[in-house]
């Protein structure tokens, strides 16, 4: 009885490691979406900037918001 009780303690573990695999890989995968999405949206926000160039205010405000973007984005890498 105590084999029988080891080997299915051995295969509940067994799928529960494989279960977490799946999450981490899951994880890593919208991680990556993640951070592509956020590169995104500050080429978005840059673009933005280099249009509004006659408005200097909102020009800066827009390069200071895509530059600590970029710093989050940087970070998460």
């Amino acid at each position: 009885a105590n084999v029988d009780e080891v080997e299915t303690e051995v295969v509940e573990i067994e799928a529960k490691l494989d279960k977490l695999v799946k999450l981490c890989s899951g994880m890593i995968e919208a991680g990556k979406a993640y951070i592509s999405a956020n590169k995104l949206f500050v080429n978005g926000i840059r673009d933005l900037s280099q249009q509004c160039k006659k408005d200097e205010m909102i020009s800066e405000c827009l390069e200071k918001c895509g530059e600590s973007l970029q710093e989050i984005i940087n970070y998460h890498m």
